[in-house]
């Protein structure tokens, strides 16, 4: 069991979207810049160090979606504003602060089944992830031309692979999906994993939204 699993357990709470991110890089998973402050001048230090825009997001350890206790603050374009809204979302856990970027928003995310185990999906991200259902699904693991099936299942493959633009990444997205898989198998105490939403561009992906449920 990983450390940052198991400490969570050891305090009885799900662990905090800092610490899904961080868990998400020991496997190789590539996790959208950010930093934690817990005062007005650590967060001030860290927007300016990526630039603004910034994402701000308030860390919880109740397993919610931001959007449920307005969490999330984006698009900020200033000092005042990092103080202002960094005082609304402050809580004992800190504020996690990102670069604002955008991409190609996909939905990736694991359950564990009672029946099969460890479950992959893989689909079109954003807001409107339950509006489109545009989502594929794998029981874990599985290789390679697996993963590039799962993908080609679904609407969202088809702009991956260029529609009108030069093709994303799409090796980058198999490689996310192998190690989510690898992940799930190796800690079985994480019940749900939601990375929505995971950007696509050209060159490169990068989860910007984590959340653990164990």
């Amino acid at each position: 069991m990983d450390e940052i699993i198991k400490k969570a357990l050891e305090e009885n709470r799900f662990p905090t979207e800092a610490e899904c991110r961080e868990l998400l890089k020991k496997y190789g998973i590539p996790v959208l810049d950010y930093g934690v402050a817990y005062s007005e001048k650590e967060a001030l230090k860290i927007a300016k160090k990526f630039g603004y825009p910034v994402v701000l997001k308030m860390l919880n350890i109740k397993g919610l979606h931001k959007s449920e206790v307005n969490g999330v603050r984006l698009d900020v374009r200033s000092d005042d504003e990092v103080v202002k809204h960094f005082n609304e979302l402050k809580s004992e856990w800190g504020v996690l602060i990102s670069p604002m970027v955008k991409g190609l928003e996909l939905f990736v995310g694991a359950f564990q089944d009672e029946q099969f185990g460890a479950v992959i999906s893989f689909g079109t991200g954003g807001k409107y992830v339950e509006v489109y259902k545009d989502v594929s699904f794998r029981i874990a693991p599985f290789d390679k031309n697996e993963a590039i099936k799962m993908i080609d299942e679904t609407k969202v493959s088809i702009i991956l692979r260029g529609y009108r633009d030069k093709p994303k990444n799409l090796d980058a997205v198999v490689d996310l999906l192998l190690k989510l898989s690898k992940l799930m198998h190796e800690n079985p105490e994480i019940k749900e994993v939601d990375l929505n939403p995971t950007f696509a561009f050209d060159d490169r992906i990068t989860v910007a939204d984590a959340r653990f449920i164990l």
